[in-house]
């Protein structure tokens, strides 16, 4: 970020995707942040209905860029937006087509962001606001109950997409990456920026986050739900997964204690003995007691 005195430059990255329906108000919230400098980027991931008119009449206050583009689904179309950002933007922020930010999201972020080290990499994330497709409140987000560190993001992910402003060191070490073997764009940057830098959690929710049918990543239906659906994954259970991407990508980086639960993981499934060893001794972990005894039971068993 910047030393001087000038607020910095805050671009936010939005995808966009047959969204019309919902737009309006994400882009009202956007223009009444009270930070004053900040730049839109669009990519429309292939929208067929009135995504993209919409967006070219759009005259608000903050500049907005489209990039109309074919679909590449999620998680790869929020890669592109990383590689395509601005090169003097100091601050990057995950947007979420139908969401509605509360006036200071922004500010917070930056105010959060101020005391770190510009030169490593630095990730603001928090709570969300629940509201039903009408923005009527559902409840909140539940709240970290450990340290957010690489081991904890190996397993869960708690920096929901649209809550993310990250610094440009953190902006330019994901923009490294490729979105093959990458759970989501939010699970992986919490997974990197974690091994490397500095991940900060806001308590207090900034951001309504609508919860609807055409939800991709919406609100925790309960641990048995969320349990039932690691098990049915088995062995491709998308985390699994992403940190043995992780480790192709930044593992000769990794060293200490990280490199060692990295290790652990990994090598954990290739025998039952070691799948026990690893669910008695887990480096890596769930939040919520329930999920981390559960999963642990499912590790042994191979269901994970």
């Amino acid at each position: 970020m910047s030393q001087t005195n000038r607020s910095p430059v805050v671009q936010v990255l939005l995808s966009t995707y047959n969204g019309a329906e919902f737009l309006r108000p994400l882009l009202r919230s956007l223009d009444e942040q009270s930070h004053p400098h900040l730049r839109l980027l669009v990519r429309d991931d292939g929208s067929t209905d009135g995504t993209v008119e919409l967006i070219r009449k759009h005259a608000g206050r903050i500049p907005v860029e489209l990039r109309p583009g074919g679909h590449m689904g999620l998680p790869a179309t929020y890669f592109e937006l990383l590689r395509e950002s601005s090169p003097d933007a100091e601050l990057f922020a995950f947007c979420d087509q139908d969401d509605v930010w509360l006036r200071d999201k922004v500010a917070r972020a930056v105010e959060w962001l101020e005391g770190t080290d510009p030169s490593l990499p630095a990730m603001y994330c928090g709570r969300t606001q629940y509201v039903d497709r009408d923005l009527h409140p559902l409840g909140t987000s539940e709240l970290p109950s450990r340290p957010l560190t690489f081991q904890h993001a190996l397993m869960q992910n708690v920096a929901t997409g649209c809550t993310i402003v990250m610094n440009r060191a953190a902006r330019d070490l994901l923009a490294e990456s490729t979105s093959e073997g990458a759970f989501m764009h939010d699970a992986w940057a919490y997974l990197v920026v974690a091994a490397f830098g500095t991940v900060l959690y806001d308590p207090v929710p900034m951001i309504l986050y609508r919860q609807h049918e055409s939800n991709t990543i919406g609100r925790p239906r309960g641990w048995l739900v969320r349990l039932t659906r690691f098990a049915r994954h088995g062995w491709n259970w998308p985390y699994l997964v992403q940190a043995a991407h992780f480790d192709r990508l930044y593992g000769a980086r990794l060293g200490g204690e990280d490199r060692v639960a990295l290790d652990r993981l990994l090598q954990s499934r290739r025998s039952f003995p070691r799948r026990v060893r690893y669910a008695l001794s887990m480096d890596s972990h769930r939040h919520a007691v329930g999920d981390d005894l559960a999963f642990r039971l499912l590790f042994i068993t191979g269901r994970m």
